[in-house]
């Protein structure tokens, strides 16, 4: 007789059995582990021994080696055992020992065959269903109803589905319950199997949910196609939650959806499939299909993804995320490393989505989005949440998201200009600049929000030579309340047309370089067509102003006015003038002045 999947083992257990049986003779037993068969599980015995490996078979208590049987006979690879399977108690079964032609059936009275354990007065089937290589047919959904069940497909076991549910339903019986210290700390498992769908009416590959750490390894499904939310692996809470899996090398070729994660119970206690970890995914999205789904009220997070999706054509998306799911939480430990690959060969992949989310979606992770060999896109609704410490290759080099040496996050668009975001500015393509900070700024192309007066709302230009916010606003029309400067008070010197021992010569406080008021007493004498006082600006002004008008602040300067002039402005200040007439001496005048 041969054992195929677990030879290693076989010889191991046999050579215990053979030194437990020996025991009875006292010469040999001070050489001898002290391992006897009775301490074993009926599983370790019934599954991996075999009378082929150095061990008589007539040393098996009749009544244990009858037990065996529908289990050896079939392990022997041929896909087609003799065992009745009835209540064997057998902790390893071959699946084909079964009666019917249905390997959905027969899979789900090997389960009903092994044997119990009970923990948290909870009991569970425990134990291993083998399925040979060969090709089966079943429209009998496999049901996984434990936490210590493995269905364990030899490689070359091909499955095909003919019902109108889910191939594999992984469910417990009952809830897990009782202390966590001593609730199952295992979860059920899938291993090699190939299933492939022959109905229209199917709904998934895999449909699992409800219990912790499900292991999938080196699982493929293909064709579940007959709805739009037919998936290959349906991630499905009804009552609890899913947490903790692991996923490895795991493929989906044709199906509706490859990993859907779905909420039915709708709580935000059931919406968990946190500390998950996919390995080595990939997938073959055809048209209007998607990779990974993410849908209303679920929640993916503290997770590892790394996935190959490869759309055919312009209407497959890599992932979505839709209603209020969310991929990855606030904790920042999120990782997703996602590449979108066009398998095409006769067509274009351009316009495939890469990712694409909701409006009320969240995505907060960290690692790597490329799409290969086609131009990808990124469709984010407004609203949605998007955190990615990442880098983006959308297509191929050219486009990505990412950190940069320069401690920014960086956008790069292939030939276009860079967008680069800093921790107090934006800049494009490192010179235009949009940022906010306390103070003037003397930038290159610096547009600022309440930069320049801490507390105060303004909006500020530089142009990277001045500190004052200098530079010109260039626009149709500029529709105000009101014109205020943001320098500091101008200087202001007496000039000679105030005459002999002029005073009160200043600038009212609230002055700047865009207006204020010039106050003074003339003197004895006053001169016509003489400065009457030199207003420097705090600081030099990007551009000169166009003009300088003066007002009249009291009823001397209006007397007076038509013989005050201002001559034309510089970047540094300007001087208000006398006419052909000189002022009036030992008189007080309040000039105003507007720059523009």
């Amino acid at each position: 007789m041969r054992i195929k999947a677990f030879s290693c083992r076989v010889a191991v257990l046999a050579l215990v059995v053979s030194s437990a049986v020996a025991m009875g003779q006292s010469h040999r037993a001070s050489q001898t582990p002290m391992l006897l068969a009775s301490n074993l599980p009926d599983a370790s015995l019934a599954g991996m021994f075999s009378p082929d490996v150095n061990k008589p078979e007539a040393a098996a208590p009749a009544s244990s080696k009858a037990s065996l049987e529908p289990a050896l006979e079939g392990m022997e690879g041929s896909g087609a055992g003799s065992g009745s399977g009835s209540g064997s108690g057998v902790g390893l079964v071959n699946a084909t020992g079964f009666g019917g032609a249905d390997i959905g059936a027969k899979v789900n009275a090997a389960i009903a065959s092994l044997p119990t354990v009970t923990q948290n007065s909870q009991t569970w089937t425990q134990g291993v269903v083998l399925i040979p290589a060969g090709n089966y047919t079943f429209s009998t959904t496999m049901n996984l109803n434990s936490p210590y069940l493995d269905l364990h497909c030899e490689q070359g076991a091909i499955l095909t589905y003919t019902g109108s549910g889910d191939a594999i339903r992984i469910l417990p019986s009952v809830q897990i319950s009782g202390a966590a210290t001593t609730q199952p700390n295992q979860g059920p498992s899938v291993e090699n199997c190939s299933i492939y769908n022959q109905s229209s009416t199917a709904v998934s590959g895999i449909h699992a949910g409800d219990i912790s750490k499900i292991h999938l390894t080196n699982v493929a499904v293909n064709n579940f196609t007959g709805t739009a939310t037919s998936a290959a692996y349906w991630f499905d809470n009804t009552v609890s939650f899913t947490e903790g899996m692991a996923l490895q090398d795991i493929t989906s070729t044709n199906n509706s959806i490859a990993i859907r994660f779905t909420n039915t119970a709708g709580t935000s206690f059931s919406d968990s499939f946190g500390y998950s970890s996919i390995r080595g995914f990939r997938a073959e999205v055809r048209t209007n299909q998607i990779g990974f789904s993410v849908e209303n009220n679920t929640f993916l997070y503290h997770s590892f993804i790394d996935a190959i999706v490869e759309p055919v054509d312009s209407t497959g998306i890599v992932m979505s995320v839709s209603g209020t799911g969310k991929v990855g939480g606030n904790a920042g430990d999120d990782t997703i490393f996602l590449r979108g690959e066009c398998v095409n060969a006769s067509g274009s992949c351009t316009g495939a989505t890469l990712l694409k989310l909701g409006a009320t979606t969240q995505f907060v992770a960290n690692g790597f989005m490329n799409g290969l060999g086609s131009t990808m896109t990124i469709n984010v609704a407004s609203g949605a949440v998007l955190t990615w410490n990442g880098t983006t290759e959308l297509n191929q080099s050219g486009y990505n998201i990412g950190w940069s040496a320069d401690n920014s996050i960086r956008m790069r668009f292939n030939s276009a200009t860079d967008l680069s975001f800093f921790g107090n500015n934006v800049r494009l393509a490192g010179n235009y600049v949009v940022g906010w900070s306390t103070q003037p700024t003397t930038a290159g192309n610096y547009l600022g929000l309440s930069p320049c007066v801490v507390g105060t709302a303004m909006l500020c230009l530089g142009n990277g030579t001045t500190g004052n916010a200098g530079s010109g606003l260039n626009t149709g029309q500029v529709l105000a309340s009101q014109f205020l400067g943001n320098s500091a008070v101008p200087l202001v010197a007496a000039g000679l047309g105030l005459g002999g021992s002029p005073s009160g010569v200043a600038l009212s406080t609230t002055s700047t370089s865009v207006s204020g008021v010039v106050a003074f007493t003339t003197g004895t004498g006053p001169a016509a067509l003489s400065p009457l006082a030199t207003v420097t600006f705090a600081t030099l002004l990007g551009q000169a102003p166009n003009t300088c008008i003066p007002t009249a602040q009291n009823a001397a300067t209006a007397t007076a006015l038509s013989n005050i002039f201002i001559s034309s402005p510089t970047t540094a200040g300007f001087v208000i003038s006398s006419g052909a007439g000189a002022l009036a001496p030992s008189t007080s005048y309040q000039i105003g002045y507007a720059c523009f």
